[in-house]
């Protein structure tokens, strides 16, 4: 087989790492396994230590606090149900904005049930006790959200995800080289989300997942090595484990169910091989289904009810999923934010060549996994760095991920270009999460084609830029033929009570002019930071009563806190339309807005 050459300096000027083991005892493996290592604990402790930051940056921050919860009411309030020390502990930490604390919801029952799984806080306990003993006598309140709760989750979620990066070297070079495997280390850790889930976001619940599936995936293979009682019980209680954690997680099963088929001939011999050693998978199951029932155990002592759907409102649409948003789309496309994941894609049609025995386990998981990710009503998932659910699969796909490597790279003509793509990719990655942290140009939530454009690759663009993040319509050069068509000497003050202005009426002389823009001056005593909660200030076309146009922008993203900042949205007129107006909305902030100096403009 052919070597790649791979961009590592030594003590000669090029370093060619041979896809053939015997040709070189050098293991690059280690080497790729060490450097991830370093560069997920620089990034961790040096970079973005979470536990450094307050409030809704914190470590123990939305989502993690909802997981987290359990374990101070348990542990340190004793109460489980009620949970009377809720709100003053939450208001005076804020993991998430003040009145919007969604770590439980009360019940019918009176009671408070915990929106997320508790499977989460298992992988917290170890550290949480360490905190919670050493926290008095290092000057802090034992109260769970202390500094050295923080610390002491970020920091152990850290080892997790180095563990997790252990298990996949592992399981990796059963099947591939050492370069091989390292290069996909190396890809995993600089190039994909894994990065800020694994380093920075990691108390999130796809670190652990993914560690969880490295485990499983590797006890799974020694098991068919060499099956055991102790084996099978260890697949049985990260199967569970995994469930309690998210329940969707139940896909997992695929793996040690089917790992090894390569063909429909294969189903008699494993149909056998469960019944030879039928002990063994009952014993799975049953220790399976003991840590899934702790979930079940909790919803009957809070509530009464053996099973509670907790996410309320939230919900799938299993028949109508959101792939080309999930996939493509600029707000939160996967292949957009983690491109070199397409990797994984080409390599499934590697592994039913190469790879028979790993094609139909990795395609069983990954296909119903990726329906369920991509089904969910939330598809974006929040604040988040590209699809993050997808993170803890990321070990499964990591078998046609290699497959792809390892066959892209034996081809001569191909070397260069897929080199470069895959520095580019991890450059990419790098600098999406700086931005996602303390570029501040990504808005992990609210992206945008016209925005990700404007945006590539820079460290600082003007703030104007931001509209874009609402509106794809920006003029840029000299504004010609400019008139006046409005003006109105009003003021409108926003707040708690008044959430609408008057629509604001215009005539837009629309066969003349080809663009409109209108401009505001507005105050802001107090910012209002959430972006749902922004002031819009909003330019709607009309036909016979309907609106065929309307464009947006949120005031907030575009200044601070002042007494008065001048803004404009413009957008191109369209050619068929009766009436247009300007409309203001306060977006459910109870943050009071004053606007005034409203006019609207054409120009050409």
């Amino acid at each position: 087989m052919s070597s790649v050459l791979f961009p590592l300096l030594t003590v000669e000027k090029f370093i060619f790492i041979p896809m053939n083991p015997t040709a070189n005892k050098f293991d690059f493996s280690k080497l790729a396994l060490f450097l991830s290592a370093v560069w997920i604990l620089a990034v961790g402790f040096f970079y973005y230590p979470k536990w450094e930051q307050k409030g809704t940056e914190a470590t123990i921050s939305w989502d993690v606090s909802g997981y987290y919860h359990y374990l101070p009411a348990i542990f340190i309030y004793k109460s489980l149900r009620q949970q009377q020390y809720k709100d003053t502990l939450l208001d005076k930490y804020q993991p998430t904005p003040i009145g919007n604390h969604y770590e439980a919801y009360r019940h019918s029952s009176g009671n408070y049930v915990m929106k997320y799984s508790i499977g989460q806080s298992f992988f917290f306990a170890p550290f949480f006790l360490i905190a919670h003993v050493s926290a008095n006598s290092l000057g802090y309140p034992a109260d769970g959200y202390s500094y050295p709760y923080q610390v002491a989750i970020g920091t152990g979620e850290l080892l997790l995800a180095l563990l997790g990066l252990f298990f996949l070297r592992n399981i990796l070079l059963r099947y591939f080289t050492p370069a091989t495997t390292g290069i996909v280390l190396l890809l995993y850790v600089f190039g994909t989300n894994y990065l800020e889930y694994a380093s920075i976001t990691n108390a999130m619940t796809h670190n652990n997942l993914f560690t969880l599936y490295c485990v499983l995936i590797w006890l799974t293979i020694k098991f068919y090595d060499q099956p055991s009682l102790s084996k099978a019980a260890g697949i049985g209680l990260l199967l569970g484990l995994a469930v309690l954690t998210r329940p969707s997680e139940i896909i997992a099963a695929f793996i040690p169910l089917c790992w090894g088929i390569s063909a429909t001939a294969d189903i008699h011999s494993r149909l056998y091989f469960f019944k030879t050693h039928y002990l063994k998978i009952i014993t799975a199951l049953i220790l399976a289904g003991l840590v899934i029932s702790i979930q079940l155990f909790y919803w009957k002592y809070v509530s009464g009810n053996w099973i509670v759907y907790s996410y309320q409102k939230e919900k799938y649409h299993l028949l109508h999923p959101y792939l080309a948003e999930c996939v493509w789309q600029f707000r939160k496309g996967w292949l957009i934010y983690t491109p070199v994941m397409i990797f994984a894609i080409i390599g499934f049609f590697i592994l039913f060549k190469k790879y028979r025995s790993l094609f139909w386990v990795c395609l069983l998981f990954a296909v119903p996994f990726t329906y369920l990710c991509f089904s969910w009503e939330i598809w974006w998932y929040g604040g988040s760095i590209g699809q993050r659910a997808m993170v803890q699969s990321y070990p499964m796909l990591a078998f046609p991920f290699a497959a792809a490597v390892n066959y892209l790279l034996n081809k001569k003509l191909l070397v260069v270009p897929v080199s470069l793509f895959m520095l580019l990719c991890c450059y990419y990655n790098v600098w999406l999460t700086h931005q996602a942290h303390k570029g501040g140009l990504l808005d992990a939530e609210n992206m945008t084609r016209a925005y990700w454009q404007k945006i590539l690759f820079k460290y600082s663009v003007p703030i104007e830029t931001k509209k874009l993040l609402d509106t794809d319509e920006e003029f840029i050069g000299e504004r010609k033929t400019v008139a006046t068509i409005a003006s109105f000497s009003d003021t409108i003050n926003l707040n708690k009570d008044t959430q609408f202005s008057p629509e604001l009426p215009i005539t837009v002389p629309g066969r003349y002019y080809k663009w409109l823009r209108v401009s505001a001056t507005v105050a802001i005593p107090s910012k209002e930071w959430e972006t749902w909660k922004m002031t819009q200030l909003i330019v709607k076309f009309k036909k016979a009563g309907n609106t065929i146009k309307e464009k947006v922008i949120r005031i907030q993203r575009l200044t601070n806190e002042t007494s008065g900042t001048d803004v404009f949205i413009d957008t191109q007129i369209p050619k068929d339309f009766d009436t247009a107006v300007i409309l203001l909305w306060n977006s459910e902030s109870e943050k009071p807005v004053t606007v005034f100096n409203i006019k609207a403009e054409v120009f050409n």
